[in-house]
């Protein structure tokens, strides 16, 4: 969901699902544009949690798991559905599945030195194909490595604390390796979405690859939700 044409009336739509935790939260932030995307996230996020739960969204409740990532705090007919959320100053995301870990990241594509970013944070294959793009191909080619890499560590719920250059990504086809063990991550899917020249949107579901996943991927407007 953009925020670009979200305003003061659609805040408080959304202030008014979220919980007392939330909102605390919220305040916290230190920029105005910061406090929006967290609240648009979370009621992005009850919205599609109710959805699937067939509950309202202000009686969605969320706990931090041992890993610290979010989770549902639900009943046993209800939890082992899964959710994730992410969000920067102009999209907010979220996924949800019925029974499958996942982690979603959405980013702007960025025109700094994305190259030096790249040779201190990404594997060396994902940097030398960094240096074998044109300059004005990186910073898109960086915002696809780096969703599915935010993707697959808020999955496993490790986030920054796994170095990100231990595994690195092809993107035709999209598939990750571990460093440790030189092989292939079969137990993981991923999508990505390109949403225009400056957005993209990565997905990492923690499922075999002989069971394929089934995306189903939409943008909604504000004042839908």
């Amino acid at each position: 969901m953009s925020l670009a044409l979200s305003g003061a009336t659609d805040q408080e739509r959304w202030q008014a699902v979220l919980d007392s935790q939330e909102l605390a939260r919220a305040q916290r932030f230190r920029f105005a544009i910061d406090r929006h995307a967290y609240v648009a996230a979370h009621a992005l996020a009850r919205s599609m949690v109710a959805g699937v739960a067939r509950t309202m969204p202000v009686a969605v409740r969320f706990a931090a798991g041992p890993d610290g990532k979010p989770r549902l705090a639900a009943a046993p007919a209800q939890s082992r559905v899964q959710f994730n959320i992410s969000r920067s100053r102009s999209h907010v995301a979220c996924g949800v599945t019925l029974t499958d870990e996942l982690g979603i990241d959405v980013e702007g594509v960025s025109h700094a030195d994305v190259l030096a970013l790249a040779e201190r944070y990404f594997a060396p294959a994902e940097v030398e194909m960094m240096r074998q793009a044109t300059p004005d191909q990186r910073g898109l080619l960086f915002a696809k490595l780096w969703t599915l890499k935010e993707a697959f560590v808020k999955a496993t719920g490790e986030g920054l604390r796994r170095s990100l250059d231990d595994f690195s990504f092809t993107l035709d086809p999209i598939a990750i390796r571990f460093r440790a063990s030189q092989t292939g991550g079969r137990d993981w899917q991923f999508a990505q979405l390109c949403l225009d020249s400056e957005r993209v949107i990565a997905i990492a579901v923690r499922r075999p690859v002989d069971q394929p996943i089934v995306l189903d991927a939409k943008e909604i407007h504000p004042c839908q939700l």
